[in-house]
């Protein structure tokens, strides 16, 4: 246990060599953008869609973050036999799952507080200030982010990292869009793609019940909400996790 923290502070360590914040400089200047572009708007308006627009895209840039480093996590230091010199060690495999995922996992907390910050200036830039569950709003696509990354690291356990980002993404937007399939069961066409749609609903991860912008947008939420979709989201997360774990820990290596 002792050996995760080290692999995490190493994998963070990477993360900033390989200048992975980059995309916040992204962010920044398409935001500035949109700032600029919004000023003839009123102050409700521009609220509102400075809202919608930055957090939708911090949510997309983490996103897309979490699928590529995740499918490398694993795949691509076995391809380049980096990964021996660790799992050599009298340590179990499973540590170096938790620990590289955990190293990514600060890397992710760093990106949403950074755009969060960034956010808060572009509404300051309009004399606005940010909603009264905006910190919450980026907890949820903390959270969102958090289990796109354990999908990740799940297929990078056995896959290669170009199938790893393959499977990542087609889960992310199946885990977006999953809400629509309850919406197309009437106009299936039998009763087995029904019941195929159902299952695929109740299995996959739904990532639209981590979407902030109903929480930013309309009334205060239940507590009990709250708490249910934090415990879906780190439930979930821990299961993938720990699947990741067991596959790695008897992947032949060799």
């Amino acid at each position: 246990m002792r050996a995760v923290l080290p692999i995490a502070h190493l994998t963070l360590r990477e993360a900033v060599r390989n200048k992975v914040f980059v995309n916040l400089a992204v962010f920044a200047a398409l935001m500035v953008g949109l700032a600029l572009l919004m000023t003839g708007l009123t102050v409700g308006q521009h609220q509102r869609i400075i809202h919608t627009l930055s957090f939708g895209t911090l949510s997309v840039v983490g996103n897309l973050i979490a699928v590529f480093l995740g499918a490398g996590l694993i795949a691509n230091e076995v391809e380049r036999k980096s990964l021996y010199a660790i799992v050599s060690r009298p340590i179990g495999r499973w540590t170096v799952v938790v620990g590289r995922y955990l190293g990514l996992a600060w890397v992710l907390a760093l990106n949403t507080a950074g755009g969060g910050l960034l956010i808060t200036l572009i509404l300051a830039m309009g004399d606005q200030v940010p909603s009264d569950h905006f910190v919450l709003g980026l907890i949820l696509i903390y959270l969102e982010m958090l289990l796109v990354l354990s999908i990740s690291v799940l297929f990078s356990s056995f896959s290669t990292p170009t199938l790893s980002a393959t499977f990542s993404f087609c889960f992310m937007v199946i885990g977006r869009m999953s809400p629509e399939l309850i919406d197309l069961l009437p106009v299936a066409g039998s009763e087995g793609l029904r019941s195929l749609m159902r299952f695929t609903y109740a299995v996959l991860p739904n990532l639209a019940r981590l979407d902030p912008m109903a929480l930013l947008l309309h009334g205060s939420p239940l507590p009990g909400h709250l708490l249910a979709l934090i415990a879906y989201a780190l439930g979930y997360t821990a299961l993938l996790l720990t699947a990741a774990c067991w596959v790695f820990t008897r992947r032949d290596l060799k």
